[in-house]
This record gives C-alpha cells, sequence and structure tokens, in this order.
C-alpha cells in the first residue's frame, strides 16, 4: 500500500532561498551513508548512478532528512534482527535519482531509502507522519523523526511517498525539485520580521518547533542551555522567548528572574508537560502552551501572542 503526501508550492511551503546552493546529490547521499558505516546492522548500499545529479538545494536540510530515514530504516531492521528466530540479513539501501519534466512537476531528484524491516501496518502508516506518533519503546524514540522530514520536504516544495507492508520492509521515497520556487510569503504569516526564540535541550523537538514557525514566516533562533538563551537575549530581544520548563540546573523561576533584569519587557512562553499554568505563570511567565503540541497548535498560538494575524484557510488543529 501506499501514501502519498504532495505538497503545495504556495504559501509558507516556499524554500528559504538563502540557505541553498548548487551540488551533486550524490555527495549528500554519501556522507549520510558514512554516518551509519560503523552501525552493527552493516553498511548502508548506495545505489548512485556514474553521473552527477545537480540540484540547487539546502543541503544541511537534505542531509538532515536522509539521516532521519536511515536512523528509521536502522531501528526497523534491528528490531527483526533482535527478535527473529530464524537468520536474519539486515539491509538499508539509499538510491539517488534525476527525474525529467512531467506534467505534473518539473524536473528533480528522487531519494529513496529502503530497508527490509518489519514494515508498517495500515494503522501505522496512516499515522507515521503525525508529531509525538511512535511505536519505538520509551527512551527510544520522540516520534518527530518522521515528521520533521515531513515539514522539511514540504519546505523544500517536494514529495514523499510511504510504501510498506508487515513483513516486507518499507521504503520512503523524496523528490525535490532540482531548482526551487521563487519565495514568497504566505498571506496571513508573519514576514520574517518576527523573531522567536525557543529553548529545549530535546535536539528532536527544538527542531520540530523551529521548522514549524520559519515554515510560517518567523525568524527562529534555538537554544539547548538557560546560559545559551540568556547569551542570545543579550544579543537583542526577540518577540517571544519559548522556553522549555525543565532544561537543566537553572529552574524556571530563576531562568525568568535573569530575563527579567536583562530584558523586562521580554515575553515569555513557558512550556511544559507536567507544569500547569497556574505554574508557569506563578513562576513570572507570561503564556503557558502545554506539551506535547502539534504544529499547527504551536503557530497559532505564537501569531496570537505577538500578534501575527491567523491565516482563515489553516486546517483547524486537534487539541495538544
Amino acid at each position: 500500500m501506499r501514501q502519498l503526501l504532495q505538497f503545495s508550492r504556495s504559501g509558507d511551503t516556499a524554500m528559504r532561498n538563502e540557505s541553498v546552493t548548487l551540488v551533486d546529490v550524490r555527495t549528500l547521499a554519501r556522507e549520510a551513508a558514512e554516518g551509519l558505516a560503523e552501525d552493527p546492522v552493516g553498511p548502508v548500499v548506495l545505489d548512485l548512478p556514474r553521473q552527477a545529479v545537480i540540484a540547487t538545494v539546502d543541503p544541511t536540510r537534505v542531509h538532515r532528512v536522509l539521516m532521519n530515514l536511515l536512523v528509521n530504516a536502522r531501528d526497523a531492521v534491528q528490531d527483526v534482527l533482535t527478535s527473529s528466530a530464524v537468520p536474519f540479513r539486515p539491509e538499508i539501501r539509499l538510491a539517488v535519482r534525476a527525474t525529467a519534466v512531467t506534467e505534473e512537476r518539473a524536473a528533480g531528484v528522487e531519494l529513496e531509502v529502503r530497508d527490509n524491516g518489519g514494515g508498517m501496518s495500515a494503522q501505522v502508516r496512516d499515522r507515521v507522519f503525525e508529531p509525538f506518533f511512535t511505536t519505538k519503546p520509551v527512551g527510544r524514540g520522540t516520534g518527530l523523526g518522521l515528521p520533521t522530514v515531513y515539514g522539511t520536504v514540504r519546505d523544500m516544495s517536494g514529495t514523499i511517498e510511504l510504501t510498506s507492508q508487515l513483513g516486507q520492509g518499507t521504503s520512503f521515497r523524496v523528490w525535490l525539485p532540482v531548482t526551487p520556487p521563487a519565495r514568497s510569503v504566505p498571506h496571513g504569516s508573519a514576514d520574517g520580521s518576527r523573531r522567536v526564540l525557543i529553548l529545549d535541550d530535546q535536539e528532536e523537538l527544538l527542531e520540530f518547533s523551529a521548522e514549524s514557525l520559519r515554515r510560517a514566516g518567523f525568524t527562529v533562533a534555538t537554544a539547548t542551555t538557560s546560559n545559551d538563551a540568556l547569551a542570545k537575549l543579550q544579543e537583542g530581544p526577540y518577540d517571544l522567548a519559548i522556553l522549555d520548563a525543565f532544561v537543566d540546573e537553572v529552574t524556571m523561576p530563576e531562568l525568568l528572574s535573569r530575563i527579567r533584569r536583562l530584558r523586562p519587557d521580554q515575553r515569555v512562553m513557558a512550556c511544559s508537560g507536567s507544569a500547569s499554568r497556574a505554574q508557569a505563570i506563578a513562576w513570572g511567565a507570561d503564556e503557558y502552551l502545554a506539551k506535547p503540541f502539534s504544529s499547527e497548535v504551536l503557530v497559532r498560538t505564537v501569531r496570537e501572542i505577538i500578534g501575527a494575524p491567523v491565516d482563515p484557510n489553516e486546517v483547524s488543529a486537534a487539541p495538544a
């Protein structure tokens, strides 16, 4: 069974052209494969054409997409390897192909990550790109890897196709245009002049939140420690600082006190999966957002807080 996720090329899916460069996508594939070269499941098998596959892309984001898909494939074959009662030879393949112009889309490049792991049921396939959905045990996954891939591919005006069946492995095929469309500021989103700082020590969640807001047009800075966040606030104010309530040895009340001394007018939203709104406000936060939250809820909340208009065409989000 296939699940095709096609993304619009208008609005907040327009690519941020300042990060793109002309690259041979085969090089990005080789670098991503090297990241799993020493993994116990064995090296990634590369299927690369002899001729260069040139595209104008953001190499960092493409590498991130590939690494997320390869790690997902590694986990799938590792699960079979450790649970199978019969001999099992794990295999992960990464292919790069150039695609020609068609009536439906422009010239592009296709990246496919395929594994011979346990595959997915229909129920899992239907939810695999939902934020925080995971079939992995506690401690092995946050449920943000594939949603991040989904959002990044969308931001690069691409498509992602999932093919999987139980017992028959999984294939993710990502298509990207060889030339990104011109950037346009979406109706109903921020214009990029609104600055947001996000503090979170969970890197996947930090990346997920930052990408969600960037796609909506916000300028985003990130920090993984309280001191890093304070250093960024020392450099200049932000329209909103989004702070995880429990990051390091600096408590939220203490961090907020330091922020107020540094920037008395700084607006702060505290995020937590355990603390309540009342606790966050008592600590000194201006706003509160419960974890987990969807991309839509995050963007809508930030727009409401700092005055960016809400797009009336935006899909209504489920409660976080």
